[in-house]
């Protein structure tokens, strides 16, 4: 049972082992998720990477309607990322986000010879 885990990434490794031979067979990480009926009012569900994602989409569909990259009023400057460093940025959460949706645990067959 994983009640009493704390929510979050676990590394595993899954070994083989005779007598005083130990070797790796496997190893990854798993997520442990937060029991959702504990979970508080305005829990956000999404990862890092999607909340990431989601607010450089936000200010890029922003952008759009106004192209300054900086301005200044009354003495005080605003500069702002630019639009292709955005972009740059946007396809970094993007492959995040994919790499996240693919990290299933997937059982694969190992073949290995311990010494007899």
């Amino acid at each position: 049972m994983t009640t009493a885990w704390t929510a979050g990434l676990y590394d595993w490794r899954l070994y083989a082992s005779k007598g005083a031979d130990r070797q790796l067979i496997a190893s990854g990480q798993m997520e442990i998720e937060a029991d959702f009926a504990s979970l508080t009012a305005g829990h956000d569900p999404r990862s890092h990477a999607k909340r990431m994602l989601d607010a450089i989409n936000t200010v890029l569909e922003g952008r759009i309607l106004s192209d300054h990259e900086s301005y200044t009023i009354d003495d005080r400057r605003l500069d702002r990322i630019p639009i292709m460093e955005l972009h740059k940025l946007r396809r970094v959460y993007i492959q995040k986000v994919r790499s996240e949706k693919g990290n299933g645990f997937r059982l694969k067959r190992v073949l290995t010879r311990l010494p007899a």
